[in-house]
């Protein structure tokens, strides 16, 4: 029923629920994989849902700062008990939102967004934009990488700036 090549035989010694998180962990490793995050780096994570909190956990531990933002307070909350994100927020007000991670971020700016959610998501990705990193010529520069079926309106060009757009699907 599965590709061969998308699994691994279980080890006895771990329970199928335990199991059932590696391919949503290995599809938040491809997201940071494919959105090149370095050490020291500046990454917001939008969603922290299963997906979103692996990614988040995978970027700190690749030495980036991270910022979470999630509508839902229990996945906050989760997300700070657990080390998935250095500062996280709900993002209620997007002004409000912005300045506090232009303020995470020493006001450097983001380099790497992940929109780890699925649905409507052209409001984040204009949200997101305003955080990230700002030239000296006045363009925004970074990467944003969509996954798990997350739909956007892009403006190209000016309307983005130098912002990378990548899409990370099936690992």
């Amino acid at each position: 029923v599965v590709p061969e090549n998308l699994c691994i035989e279980k080890p006895a010694e771990v329970s199928f629920e335990a199991a059932s998180y590696c391919h949503l962990c290995a599809t938040a490793l491809h997201a940071i994989q494919r959105g090149r995050v370095r050490i020291c780096e500046n990454v917001a994570v939008c969603g922290l849902g299963p997906v979103g909190h692996f990614a988040g956990q995978i970027a700190r531990a690749a030495g980036a700062h991270v910022v979470g933002l999630d509508l839902l307070p229990f996945r906050l909350e989760m997300a700070r008990k657990a080390g998935a994100a250095d500062l996280a927020l709900q993002p209620v007000d997007a002004e409000e939102t912005v300045e506090a991670v232009l303020a995470f971020t020493r006001g450097h700016g983001l380099d790497c967004a992940v929109l780890a959610f699925g649905g409507e998501g052209t409001p984040a990705v204009r949200m997101v934009t305003k955080m990230m990193k700002l030239t000296p010529d006045g363009h925004r520069m970074g990467r944003i990488v969509g996954v798990g079926g997350v739909k956007v309106e892009l403006g190209l060009a000016a309307g983005l700036g130098n912002i990378d757009v990548i899409s990370a699907a099936r690992t």
